[in-house]
């Protein structure tokens, strides 16, 4: 019922209606919430963004499409509650790996990466598209698990934070969603749906993306004050062998 002729026009319309509506609250309440955040990946600026896109605009999408399909009378009433959640949960799930991606990678926001940096980031997300085709797609490796993985995406986080990160679940969760669609791999166990199997791919890829996530930017926090320390201390030094005093005046 949400594929082919089956949505009447009036329906559809209020699909793009809500989804725009989604878009624009989610933008305003972003703005608003992110102020102060300077940096372009802080936990500011993520917990923003999972309030105002989790919590905002992916819920306006799902009620408003849930509610035009009920009203039509295109939906089942046993299905309401099913429908909002799943819609729901593909929309907060697609905002926490894409936002960050677009955040993290568009031009001038973080310093480039330089040649050995660029080398190590590629071995990291080789070794992660590799374990993910491995627990998520292929057939033969019945014993790996989702936490096999998780090592994987901690290396990311921790040496390349929210940018390394945020590809590492962008290769995730295109190799995860691919298995779910297909019927193979940990997502897909004997006898369940399409509906099961996607609501298990959307759940992993949103409470993993926040906790890598607000990982990451703790670790770049941690770094950035060790940078700040590393430079008092260096100005420091340098005044005393000068013997050099500084006088602020207001």
């Amino acid at each position: 019922w949400l594929h082919g002729d089956a949505n009447p026009l009036p329906v559809q319309l209020a699909f793009a209606a809500g989804n725009t509506l989604a878009a624009v609250a989610a933008t305003l309440a972003l703005r608003h919430l992110r102020t102060g955040a300077r940096r372009p990946a802080s936990v500011r600026l993520l917990l923003s963004l999972i309030v105002a896109g989790v919590g905002v605009g992916a819920v306006l999408a799902a009620s408003t499409g849930t509610a035009a399909l009920a009203i039509s009378g295109v939906l089942p009433r046993e299905a309401w509650a099913d429908t909002w959640l799943t819609w729901w949960l593909g929309d907060a799930a697609g905002i926490v790996v894409v936002a960050p991606l677009m955040f993290a990678w568009r031009r001038g926001a973080l310093p480039p990466l330089a040649p050995r940096e660029r080398l190590h980031l590629a071995a990291c997300l080789a070794a992660v598209a590799a374990a993910a085709w491995l627990a998520y797609v292929s057939p033969w490796s019945p014993q790996l698990r989702t936490w096999h993985v998780l090592p994987l995406l901690v290396w990311a986080a921790l040496a390349f934070q929210v940018r390394g990160v945020s590809l590492a679940l962008a290769i995730v969760a295109t190799f995860a969603v691919h298995g779910a669609a297909q019927g193979s791999g940990l997502f897909a166990p004997p006898g369940a749906s399409l509906g099961e199997t996607l609501h298990y791919v959307q759940q992993y890829l949103l409470v993993m993306g926040v906790a890598l996530l607000l990982l990451a930017e703790l670790a770049d926090g941690r770094r950035a004050e060790a940078r700040v320390a590393a430079s008092e201390e260096r100005y420091r030094l340098a005044l005393t062998a000068i013997q050099g005093h500084v006088y602020d005046f207001d």
